[in-house]
């Protein structure tokens, strides 16, 4: 059973994706936005990948996809999937990286190799360890029973190579292939046979873990020393990117290739929402959309299925639906 899923980008990603879109090209933290764009895109299509394998475990089992806990001193801990049995529970940390991939014991590394070059990458059996360890911390922290933990590093791409130096052991047991994942939690449910938590207790662990789940969010303006000046403002087109197109008649208009919309703004207010505040007021809508009557800004908050809050000037109204 899929207690928390993954069939939505985080919202960290999504941030990231609007600050890319809403960022001048020109800008000079666009390449290093993009690029930590594409890789938690990729990281996120590795962790989309486990749906398939993990649909063929058979058994009593919850399943947590992207799952974030605060343990002691305020510290926090993620994992990509946590499977939990009533004998056991499963760290899956999942790569999705191309090119042959060397997993060196000596130095705690991965090399990676493609056509281009060769760089090193953290050791990804080094941090699903410190989450067994942290996870240990937070189940004694809410009294309940450690359960065995296991761990495991999953290649979600399908064409990467992975090597290991022959005094590698924890490489050849703890990291495998994507397709061979049923057959190994297989064989952990005939290692821990023996239930040790009941139906009932299972569930309520499963509801605290859901409970104590936090999503990563930061500010991501902040974050990258930004301000809401530093955006470009108006509306996409949907069909040629064309920035902005222009309010004519209660429709949007791409002055470059003529395509028209009526509820193009909404894609605009959600990276408001990303990326500057979950509530908005008249004048910052007509300052993002580019448009000049208060009445038309009045006329598309109104056609919006969100909460207004308080009234006449002081009023504003929560994108929260949009996100």
């Amino acid at each position: 059973m899929i207690v928390k899923d993954n069939s939505k980008p985080p919202i960290f990603l999504r941030k990231l994706e609007a600050l890319t879109r809403r960022l001048p090209q020109s800008h000079p933290k666009w390449v290093e936005i993009k690029e930590k764009h594409r890789t938690f895109a990729t990281g996120y299509a590795g962790e989309k990948a486990l749906h398939y394998p993990l649909s063929f475990t058979e058994g009593t089992f919850h399943l947590f996809f992207d799952l974030r806990l605060k343990h002691s001193y305020n510290k926090y801990f993620q994992m990509d999937s946590l499977l939990v049995t009533p004998s056991f529970m499963l760290i899956i940390e999942a790569k999705n990286i191309s090119g042959t991939l060397f997993f060196d014991d000596r130095f705690q590394q991965v090399i990676r190799t493609n056509e281009t070059n060769e760089s090193a990458l953290p050791d990804p059996i080094q941090q699903v360890g410190a989450q067994k360890t942290k996870l240990k911390q937070w189940l004694l922290e809410h009294n309940y029973p450690v359960l065995p933990i296991e761990t495991l590093v999953v290649s979600a791409n399908r064409y990467s190579v992975l090597k290991a130096s022959d005094t590698h052991s924890n490489a050849t047991s703890n990291v495998i292939r994507i397709e061979t994942l049923p057959h190994k939690i297989s064989y952990l449910q005939q290692k821990y046979p023996t239930s040790k938590m009941i139906s009932s207790s299972l569930s309520q662990l499963s509801d605290e873990l859901l409970l104590h789940h936090q999503e990563y969010s930061p500010n991501v303006l902040a974050l990258h020393q930004l301000k809401p000046e530093n955006l470009q403002k108006g509306l996409f087109c949907n069909e040629c990117e064309h920035l902005p197109m222009r309010r004519i008649h209660s429709k949007w208009v791409c002055p470059s290739c003529s395509h028209l919309s009526t509820n193009e703004h909404i894609h605009a207010l959600r990276d408001f929402a990303l990326l500057i505040d979950s509530s908005i007021n008249n004048p910052q809508l007509r300052e993002f959309l580019m448009v000049n009557s208060r009445h038309t800004a009045k006329h598309i908050l109104s056609k919006l299925d969100v909460v207004k809050i308080g009234e006449n000037k002081g009023s504003r109204y929560s994108l929260e639906k949009l996100l």
